[in-house]
């Protein structure tokens, strides 16, 4: 089993308050950021989306999130290389 934060391995972990992701624009926009500066796993605040979830985008990147149905601001998400995603997926079930 591969561990996800080793010496040999270290990972690049942010957070962001990103307000809204509701448009596809801003989703692009946090993926291409996390591209950019090599991000492995990018907390996000705010991203207002409503229930529970997973969603893959673009290039295997994959978007967990866990929000409220009546609570706008209430929602996060987990942004995630494929890397990263592939070596905690065992640990999200």
């Amino acid at each position: 089993m591969t561990q996800l934060l080793t010496a040999k391995q270290p990972k690049k972990i942010d957070f962001r308050n990103v307000r809204t992701m509701r448009q596809l624009s801003k989703t692009e926009q946090v993926l291409r950021e996390m591209k950019q500066y090599y991000f492995d796993i990018l907390a996000l605040s705010e991203i207002r989306w409503k229930g529970v979830g997973q969603e893959t985008l673009d290039d295997g990147y994959v978007m967990l999130y866990s929000g409220e149905d009546n609570h706008d601001r209430a929602c996060i998400g987990l942004m995630m290389s494929p890397t990263a995603y592939k070596q905690c997926s065992n640990r999200l079930q």
